[in-house]
């Protein structure tokens, strides 16, 4: 089983034409900007997903 963890703040309205579903809600303080704000390689480079993956991989 691989966890991931990536904290961030809910917004009142969107912000941000990319990405999908809650994207454009979700405010990440230490990149000043919004799932929806961000080019995708940042995003799925820092992502829960991401995380989530890297320490299934650990473990093998």
């Amino acid at each position: 089983v691989g966890l991931g963890k990536w904290c961030g703040e809910v917004l009142e309205s969107p912000k941000g034409d990319g990405g999908f579903g809650y994207d454009p809600l979700m405010w990440f303080a230490e990149q000043n900007a919004t799932a929806a704000e961000m080019d995708s390689v940042l995003k799925n480079k820092i992502s829960h997903r991401a995380q989530a993956l890297n320490a299934l991989v650990a473990q093998f």
